[in-house]
């Protein structure tokens, strides 16, 4: 299939975590990112110790620098093959954090988990694409 592309997207995602009950002003998240990380994938299948997850869909997600999720989306051909596998990650990502949320309720903390975004540090967590292009380009 001469001329034809491969296409895809890696979106990182900001997670943090919040009192759900009332505190005194200035108190610190509940949890760390890496403790919302682990309670994100409680419960998830994984091959060895890893929180790195090829997806049925062929996506993968993972755990990037920084202690964040990102998802990448497999290799699309068409536009609107790289939207539906985008949307999958986000309700993928969706699933877990309410799973996340329905255990930690008890205990007053709620995970969120935000896409395309900026913290308060000034990091950014934003989208990636990727095209497969021509090797006389390169």
């Amino acid at each position: 299939m001469t001329g034809q592309r491969v296409i895809g997207l890696e979106t990182e995602y900001a997670i943090v975590s919040t009192h759900s009950v009332p505190v005194p002003p200035g108190t610190a998240p509940p949890l760390t990112p890496e403790q919302c990380i682990a309670e994100l994938y409680r419960g998830t299948a994984q091959a060895a110790r890893s929180r790195n997850r090829f997806l049925g869909n062929g996506g993968r997600l993972y755990v990037d620098l920084g202690s964040h999720p990102e998802y990448a989306t497999a290799e699309c051909r068409t536009i609107a093959d790289v939207v539906a596998q985008d949307r999958a990650g986000e309700a993928i990502l969706t699933a877990m954090a309410v799973r996340a949320n329905e255990r930690l309720a008890a205990d007053g903390i709620r995970i969120h988990v935000v896409k395309n975004n900026v913290d308060r540090a000034g990091r950014t967590f934003g989208c990636h694409e990727n095209y497969q292009v021509p090797r006389e380009l390169v």
